[in-house]
C-alpha cells in the first residue's frame, strides 16, 4: 500500500517535535490499515442511504405533508444529509486516484 509516510526517518522528518518517531509511525500503519477499507464501506452506506434519502425527501416535499412546521425542519435535515452523502460519495473517487490501483 502507498504510504506517505514509509520509514521512522520520514516520520522524524515530518513531525520534527514528537518525541517517539517509531510510536508515530507505527500509529499512522495501523491508522491507514483500518481506515482505508472504511473508505470503501462508506461509499456503499452512501449511496443505500443517499436513495433512501431521495425517496423520504420526494414524500416530504408533497402537499399534503406541507402542513406542518416539522416537515420543514425535516426537510432542510434531508438536504444536509444527501448532501453529506454526496460528498462521501464524491471522497471515494479522490482517494482511489490517491491510491491508485491498490486497492
Amino acid at each position: 500500500m502507498a504510504r506517505r509516510i514509509d520509514t521512522i526517518e520520514e516520520a522524524e522528518r515530518v513531525f520534527p517535535s514528537f518525541k517517539n518517531a517509531w510510536f508515530l509511525y507505527e500509529l499512522f500503519v495501523v491508522l491507514e490499515e483500518y481506515t482505508l477499507p472504511c473508505v470503501k464501506y462508506e461509499f456503499f452506506l452512501s449511496l443505500v442511504g443517499l436513495t433512501f434519502t431521495l425517496f423520504h425527501l420526494y414524500i416530504l416535499t408533497r402537499k399534503r405533508m406541507m402542513t406542518s412546521s416539522i416537515f420543514s425542519i425535516m426537510i432542510g435535515i434531508g438536504i444536509c444529509d444527501a448532501i453529506s452523502m454526496m460528498i462521501a460519495i464524491y471522497h471515494k473517487h479522490v482517494i482511489e486516484q490517491f491510491y491508485g490501483d491498490e486497492w
